[in-house]
């Protein structure tokens, strides 16, 4: 088939006309054979024009040379096959009947329309079939109309060579060379059709970074040399950690693929997802540093990998999984729908939700790598609490208030049972996610993921689950734990913030219970207190504690329309300000004691290290309690509104992370120009969480860090 590109450049400069294209082809073809124009493509001032030879049936005909305007003159760039034919063929097949062929054939057909054969007018159909990740290739397929014989054409899948390390610095010793598919011209970045990675470079003044794409090698690759010294690895405008997350992240869309996981919603909808690499903000002195790596949601800002002060955070290969996996949750939950949001239960205020994400994030890159350590490069160079899938932790005395540390027994779960069914538990886990709730408990993700599973894989998968989940605590885990099964610091956020607003209190996380002995008539509760501070701010805590014996604390929740909750509890003693690290306590002998801590400072305040001393009965006092707190019986109500510094909080008034305060510079680091005017929160293993600006104007989609 002969066919023509016209351009027409609409400028001032005097060029070849469209006509002057079409006279050109015109004259080389024989009788018969039309031309048939459409615009395939208009852009500013350039219009492109497809001229093709179409025979008399109306069908195009195939093996078309090309012409296009070049400097002002018209070029053929490819010679085509003339056309000799003096009969034309009518299609006998359909569309359907041929792209049926094709998949029987074991393809995902895109496309199918039939062409001429320029020698004898006979009909063959052009199917335009999907990239299959088991191959790696994508090639044309063509079904000859009248025998039904398919041939398999060349692969048009583009290589190009990019080096990344398979997991990590500290695990592997060398990087790997692997091939990226579908990149383009190399000259214009690390962009496949699918992600989009980007430098962030210094804008030279006080800004967040601008994005450039990433410059290939001169040998036109993107092999880099890898990061060897302490200096390589805190070097902040490292290709290598771009072509690392190329890598990694046209892995995870393979991955995806294998496993029927769907992507990112805005990568279904056809947009490329913008990923940053060697992200930092700047003063126009210096850079401020990110340990830190986050999903967004939205395309436009699809993620970020931060510059940490000494590592990069697109090394490791299962944090890029882990933040892509946040899209593929995010997708499976369906638009407006956010995994993260609190449960308020009779024993306090849970974010299972938020740790269902993480733990399930966790272990999809677990399964990705091979590997149940996670981030460990980050870790060894940038410090911070390892996370591990291979772990014994339990729901719920290793809980602790924060959705990245309670990820882990669900993860720990998952991945024992991995170790008996394998890859294939990945689809099932995965899907059992369209049945939670915003707020989801881990006792609803367990009885999600044995359903799902289990009709997936079978009974044997079911075993293998409840075994794991069971061992971890998570198919019947009431939020009260004994003082001495007590391992991590338990985190209380406050009342107002970035987490809601709770009033007079947010409850905690977990409650402490205290068994008292027989012969005890009084108790000594020590702790370590320590508070979180806003960047700016002076720490301020105010540690209460709700006691109640015999049965725990119960709250009652209240949500009205703007989402402030009013807390109802009743407990026998409110021991109010307790912040010197004890506090002493009439009890009954064999009673049990439950210790509601909760927070009624400014920031995040953790308590850790619980110790318990009794008193004989006979040594102890009546009718009073001792302390730093108040005396007696003092029921928690909706009217106390005390704050941090003993002075009640004025109606409306912010605290905790959300609140203004002193200017800090390094809310620069994510002022983008192009930001828009909604908040992201930011994590730490235990806790820091604070409200900053927003880099992208996103949709409602939640927002997760890496930490």
């Amino acid at each position: 088939m002969f066919g023509v590109w016209l351009a027409a450049l609409w400028t001032l400069a005097p060029g070849p006309s469209a006509d002057a294209v079409r006279r050109v082809a015109t004259a080389a073809l024989p009788p018969q054979v039309v031309l048939r124009e459409r615009t395939v493509s208009s852009r500013g001032l350039t219009s492109i024009v497809e001229a093709e030879a179409v025979a008399p049936t109306g069908l195009r005909i195939a093996d078309r040379p090309r012409w296009f305007i070049h400097d002002g003159e018209v070029r053929q760039v490819r010679a085509g096959a003339p056309i000799l034919a003096s009969g034309w063929s009518t299609p006998s097949k359909t569309a359907s009947g041929v792209e049926a062929l094709v998949v029987a054939a074991g393809f995902v057909v895109r496309s199918v329309h039939p062409e001429h054969r320029p020698s004898d007018g006979s009909v063959r159909w052009r199917v335009e079939v999907g990239f299959d990740p088991a191959t790696g290739q994508r090639p044309v397929v063509w079904i000859d109309d009248a025998s039904g014989a398919l041939t398999v054409g060349p692969d048009q899948v583009r290589r190009i060579s990019a080096s990344a390390f398979a997991r990590n610095p500290v695990l592997d010793e060398a990087p790997t060379v692997f091939e990226l598919e579908g990149v383009g011209d190399p000259q214009d970045g690390l962009v496949d059709g699918t992600f989009d990675v980007r430098q962030c470079e210094d804008p030279g003044t006080l800004a967040a970074c601008v994005l450039a794409p990433v410059a290939p090698s001169e040998a036109g690759d993107f092999v880099f040399d890898a990061p060897l010294s302490d200096a390589d690895h805190a070097r902040e405008d490292d290709s290598f950690a771009a072509a690392s997350i190329a890598v990694h992240a046209q892995r995870y869309a393979e991955f995806s693929a294998e496993h029927g996981l769907p992507m990112p919603l805005c990568v279904q909808a056809g947009e490329s997802g913008l990923v940053v690499a060697n992200y930092r903000g700047f003063t126009g002195d210096a850079s401020i540093l990110v340990a830190n790596a986050g999903y967004t949601g939205d395309c436009s800002f699809l993620a970020f990998f931060g510059q940490g002060p000494a590592a990069d955070w697109g090394y490791d290969a299962d944090i890029v999984a882990h933040e892509l996996t946040h899209g593929t949750i995010a997708a499976q939950l369906g638009e407006g729908r956010v995994l993260g949001l609190a449960r308020r239960r009779s024993e306090g205020v849970v974010e299972d939700a938020g740790a269902i994400g993480e733990s399930l994030a966790d272990f999809v890159a677990a399964v990705f790598t091979g590997d149940p350590g996670h981030a460990e490069y980050v870790r060894a160079y940038d410090g911070g609490t390892p996370r591990s899938a291979d772990n014994d932790l339990q729901c719920p005395q290793d809980l602790v208030g924060q959705i990245h540390a309670d990820s882990e027994p669900l993860t720990g779960a998952l991945w024992e049972a991995h170790a008996v069914l394998g890859d294939a538990l990945v689809g099932p886990v995965i899907d059992a996610v369209a049945m939670l709730e915003e707020d989801a408990t881990f006792e609803e993700a367990a009885d999600a993921i044995l359903v799902s599973a289990e009709a997936a894989l079978g009974s044997e998968a079911r075993v293998a689950l409840e075994a794991g989940l069971q061992a971890h605590g998570l198919l019947d885990c009431e939020r009260i734990s004994a003082w001495q099964d007590i391992r991590g610091p338990l985190g209380l956020w406050p009342r107002y913030g970035a987490r809601g607003r709770f009033d007079p209190m947010r409850p905690p996380p977990m409650q402490v219970r205290v068994d008292v002995p027989d012969d005890a008539g009084g108790m000594t509760v020590r702790y370590t207190l320590s508070v979180v501070p806003d960047p700016g701010w002076a720490p301020v805590g105010d540690l209460h504690v709700l006691v109640q014996a015999q049965t725990p604390v119960a709250f009652s929740y209240a949500v009205d329309e703007e989402g402030a909750t009013t807390v109802e509890a009743d407990p026998d003693r409110h021991i109010a300000s307790i912040n010197d690290g004890e506090f002493e306590m009439e009890v009954e002998p064999g009673s049990t004691q439950y210790l509601a801590f909760f927070n009624q400072g400014l920031h995040l305040t953790r308590v850790s290290d619980f110790e318990v001393e009794f008193t004989p009965q006979e040594a102890t006092s009546t009718g009073e309690m001792a302390g730093t707190g108040t005396t007696g019986d003092a029921p928690m109500t909706s009217t106390d509104t005390s704050s941090g510094s003993g002075e009640p909080l004025a109606e409306g008034g912010s605290s905790g992370c959300q609140t203004g305060g002193p200017a800090r510079p390094w809310f620069l680091l994510l002022l983008f120009a192009w930001a828009g005017s909604q908040t992201r929160r930011k994590h730490s293993r235990y806790g820091t969480e604070c409200d900053v600006p927003s880099f992208v104007g996103m949709r409602r989609t939640p927002r997760h860090r890496m930490r």
